[in-house]
Order: structure tokens, then sequence, then C-alpha cells
């Protein structure tokens, strides 16, 4: 299958992906619940009805509303779900795992020489790092909170402190001189040493030097880090995901 439009839909945004060839041309990130803005971006990209869409989604809710308003327009969706991702796994629970996190695998093995190990870092919502294996083996890896949910637990579990909107790396400031800066400032260092550390932690697996790919909306909260882990190259791409999306897609009759 052949898709039109890819879409990831995570649990703050929807990514949609337009797809030319053997490659995602051009990504929008719209809002999940509002059919509105999804109907302009379809006006603005100029795609005809009878379009084919392929899907992956953390978000039931969304993914439903999203495919009753496709099927609406005369398109076909399609969802892809963990068994369409070609990545095999050693984890005990592979299908509770989060499906953006198979796709990253899948869409960065394909890059990278037979017999290369990858370490993908995913910077949204959630903070992802994951280790596949020089097999191809997708081994697991860690969650935690990203740079918004951070600023947001710190607004809502404190009686004073400010709901901050988080800024990406900021190379001259090693203190905040004020509530607002502090915050920035102590997200910016958890975001980092969090990185780094399980990305140290990660390469030690490997008897080679692992690429990392650093993908998600926050992908520039990561951008002045200094690995201290030997690595073979970082590669940054925001269109990771969705490309994943495409290959898993392009599997299925």
């Amino acid at each position: 299958m052949t898709p039109d439009v890819v879409v990831d839909i995570g649990n703050t945004r929807m990514k949609w992906g337009r797809c030319a060839g053997e490659s995602v041309a051009e990504m929008v990130s719209l809002a999940g619940d509002r059919p509105g803005e999804w109907s302009s971006q379809v006006a603005e990209w100029n795609l005809e009805r009878g379009l084919t869409w392929a899907a992956a989604s953390v978000q039931p809710e969304w993914q439903q509303q999203f495919t009753q308003w496709a099927e609406a327009r005369g398109d076909r969706v399609f969802a892809i779900t963990h068994e369409h991702v070609p990545v095999p796994t050693d984890v005990t629970e592979r299908d509770k795992l989060g499906i953006d996190r198979l796709l990253n695998a899948l869409a960065a093995m394909v890059r990278v020489p037979a017999g290369s190990p990858v370490i993908v870092l995913g910077v949204g919502s959630a903070m992802t790092v994951d280790y596949i294996d020089a097999t191809g083996v997708f081994r697991g890896g860690a969650i935690l909170p990203g740079p918004w949910m951070m600023a947001h637990a710190l607004h809502e579990y404190t009686a004073k402190l400010p709901l901050v909107e988080p800024r990406p790396f900021d190379p001259d400031r090693t203190i905040g001189r004020n509530t607002r800066e502090a915050i920035e400032t102590g997200i910016q260092a958890a975001i980092f040493g969090a990185a780094d550390t399980l990305v140290w932690n990660m390469s030690q697996l490997a008897d080679q030097k692992p690429t990392l790919f650093v993908t998600g909306g926050g992908t520039d909260f990561v951008r002045g880090i200094a690995f201290v882990a030997d690595l073979e190259k970082i590669e940054y791409d925001p269109l990771l995901t969705l490309d994943g999306v495409r290959l898993a897609a392009e599997t299925q009759p």
C-alpha cells in the first residue's frame, strides 16, 4: 500500500506527512481534535478526495475522530498497529509498547548499514530513549517526562510556581536569576542530563559505535548536547516517526 498522507497521532498534537515518492516531503503539526483545522490543511495542500491515509496513534479517541472525518470525505484510512511494524523485539509486553517507538526504530534501521546498532531519542510530551541492537532487535529503553510535561507538573503541583513555556537550549545560561529562568534552567538540565546518561548507558551495550537519531517536536531541546558517548554519528530528524508510518504502510498489500 502506498499512502498519500501519513499521520502520527500523539498525546498533544497530530502530525501529517505528505508523501512524495519514497519519502515524506512535507510535515505539518495540527491540533488532535479540531476537524476544521484538518479541513483547512487539506485545502492548503490542495488534496483531492479519495486519499489513502496511513495513521498510527497513541490516542484512541483522536484516532477514531480522525478516521470518521476522513471517511466522511470519501477517503480511506489504514490504521497502523503493532503487527504492521516489521521490527523484532525483546520486550515483555510488545502490545503495550508505544507504537511511535517501534516506528522510530523501523525508520532508523533502514538508514544505517546492516549490523549497526541504533539509539533513538524522542523528545515530545514524554521523552523516550530506545536501543536497537546490531541484529535489528528492539531491546527496550527508558521513558521520562518531556520538557512541557515537566513545566506543567511544576505549576500544577505547587502553590506559586508559574506555568513556564520551556525554551530550547540556551548555552549562555547556567543559573536562573528569577523563578521563570530557574524553571527553564532546571528543565534544560533535566533533559540534557537524562539524555546524556541514557545514551551513554545504551552505547555501552554495543560492541561498536551506535548511531543516534533524535526526533520529536522537542528536537531543538537537545541540539546543544555534547554527548559523552562515543557515537558513530547523530542525525536530527523530526520526520522520523512519519517515515516509519510510511515504511510500515508500504509493507501492506
